[in-house]
Order: structure tokens, then C-alpha cells, then sequence
């Protein structure tokens, strides 16, 4: 596991940051606009003025003029506050959404990633556009996976079929001829079409040299990750509880590795979409001695068995 490859982008998915940073743009811009406003002034000024008012009336001692501006003055602040409390809630979604931002950038940005985690080796099974997809080699017909706590599930239910574009993990067979078939890895690709019959061609996330690199798989040799265009992306996905092994996209890499979690996760949030979103754990990754990185919890499953 002496071998990472660097992700040229190094932040989450690009949609999902600039929309987060657009909204929250787009409310700062509107709270401004609202302060700056001469709609806002002339309230101040309308309240200032029957202050005034009512003030000069109560130090002359005059009750009808008092008793013909306070329902006035009533009305004016009532107007003023309804407005304030618009901006203050415009304030709140704003503080908000920007969490939300430092929460993405945070996740990728913890830690920097070693020299010694070098550029991955392409393998064969890869090509380039306009060449079939290879085929992988066969999986066995049932791969277990660990749970939260420790224990083997012995199936999994077939899931509905993937969507084009859906991020997914694939491994990648073993080189026969460099390698063992132990040393098969995880890496990040995305769904590019059905190839009919529960297979799939899927394209590597990181185009080596700009070119991408597809390879053809079934759901053996996928490991699903969150869908972040699905409703609730982590509806069926666990919480990781500390000294759990698990399977994580190493920081600014694309590459999943083994990992224990030390910390982190969705706890109390979790029937928060927003707040299980940004959720992140703790995690130190095999061969990393005693160094601990911070990964998005979109990027952390369970580790498979085989």
C-alpha cells in the first residue's frame, strides 16, 4: 500500500461546493441590499420621527395628540421588527450555509498528503476511449461485508440500477504479472452506462494524462458509496463507531485503503440531511504509523471481507 495516486481535483464534488458558496453568496447579497435600502431607512426615520412625537406630547401634557400618535408609533415599530426579523433570519441561513462550506473544504484540506504516496500504477485492465472495456475477472458469487459492529452480513439485497454519473467504488483486478491478487485495489470511478445484465462501464476519476480510462463491472466488483443526489444519501449507511475497520478514499487521493476510526461521524445529527452531509470522521489509515487524517463520512464504508 506504498502507492497513492494524487486526485486532481482536491476538493468534494465541484457542483456540490459551488452551489453551497452560491447560496450563501446569494443571502449575504440580499441581507446587504436590505441594509442599505432606503425602504429600511425611511422606516428608521418614520419611527424617529413619531418618537419625537409622542415624546413632545407627553412632556405638554397633551392626551389627545399622545393618544393619535401612539397607534401610529405602534404600527411603525411592529413594521421595523417584522423587517429586522427577516434579516435576522436571512443572517441565521447564511452562517449556516457558509458552515456548511468550511465543513466541505475542511474535509479535504486536514492534511496534506505524503510524498510517499505516489501516483497510482495503471494496470491492464485499462483503455482508452474508443476501445471496448476489459472485462474483469470473476468475483465470488458473495462478498460479505463487516457492519458497524463487527459482525458479517451474509447478503446483500440487489440494489436498483445505477445511475449514469454515481460515484462508486470498483476494484481493480490484480497484474497477474506484477502483482498478487491481494494487492487488488479500491478506486473511485464513476457510473458511465449499463452495459445490460447488472454490468456496467465505469471510468476512472482520475484521467491519467487527460484521457479517461474505462473498465467494464458488475455489482462484485462495486462498492456503493453515498449517492449525493439521492434524497437521504445516507439512509442505509451505517454509523462507524470508534475501532471500527472500515474502507475510506484516502485525503486528495482517489484511492480507498483500509482504516480504523478513531473519532467522528454523524452521532446526533443523523436525522439531520444537512449536518450528515458534512459529517466527517477521524480515521488512521493503515501504514500511516500514527498520523490521523479527517475524511468526509461520504467517503467512508464498510470494508469488505474479500
Amino acid at each position: 500500500m506504498d502507492r497513492r495516486r494524487a486526485l486532481a481535483q482536491k476538493r468534494p464534488p465541484p457542483s456540490e461546493e459551488h452551489d453551497t458558496w452560491a447560496k450563501a453568496t446569494s443571502k449575504m447579497m440580499l441581507i446587504g441590499n436590505s441594509m442599505a435600502s432606503q425602504d429600511l431607512a425611511e422606516r428608521v426615520m418614520k419611527v424617529n420621527k413619531l418618537m419625537t412625537e409622542a415624546e413632545h406630547a407627553a412632556a405638554i401634557d397633551d392626551y389627545e395628540l399622545f393618544k393619535s400618535v401612539q397607534p401610529k408609533l405602534k404600527a411603525a415599530l411592529e413594521d421595523l421588527k417584522s423587517h429586522a426579523d427577516k434579516d435576522n433570519i436571512a443572517i441565521t441561513e447564511a452562517l449556516e450555509t457558509l458552515s456548511v462550506l468550511k465543513a466541505l473544504r475542511t474535509a479535504v484540506e486536514a492534511a496534506p498528503v505524503q510524498e510517499k504516496r505516489n501516483k497510482r500504477q495503471r494496470m491492464s485492465p485499462a483503455v482508452t476511449n474508443g476501445t471496448p472495456a476489459a472485462r474483469v475477472a470473476p468475483s465470488p458469487p458473495l462478498i460479505q461485508r463487516a457492519t458497524a459492529n463487527g459482525s458479517r452480513s451474509h447478503q446483500k439485497k440487489a440494489p436498483p440500477p445505477l445511475r449514469e454519473g454515481r460515484m462508486v467504488g470498483f476494484r481493480v483486478p490484480a497484474d497477474t504479472q506484477n502483482r498478487d491478487a491481494t494487492e487488488a485495489e479500491w478506486i473511485l470511478v464513476s457510473i458511465t452506462k449499463s452495459a445490460g445484465n447488472g454490468e456496467y462501464i465505469v471510468q476512472d476519476a482520475d484521467a491519467e494524462g487527460g484521457v479517461p480510462v474505462t473498465y467494464q463491472a458488475t455489482m462484485r466488483n462495486l462498492l456503493l458509496i453515498p449517492d449525493m443526489e439521492a434524497k437521504d444519501p445516507f439512509k442505509d449507511v451505517p454509523i462507524f463507531s470508534p475501532g471500527t475497520m472500515v474502507l475510506a478514499l484516502y485525503p486528495e487521493t482517489t484511492s480507498f485503503y483500509r482504516a480504523q476510526v478513531i473519532s467522528g461521524g454523524p452521532k446526533d445529527s443523523r436525522h439531520n440531511p444537512a449536518a450528515k452531509a458534512t459529517a466527517t470522521y477521524r480515521l488512521k489509515f493503515d501504514d500511516d504509523e500514527d498520523q490521523e487524517k479527517v475524511v468526509s463520512a461520504q467517503w467512508v464504508v464498510e470494508y469488505p471481507s474479500s
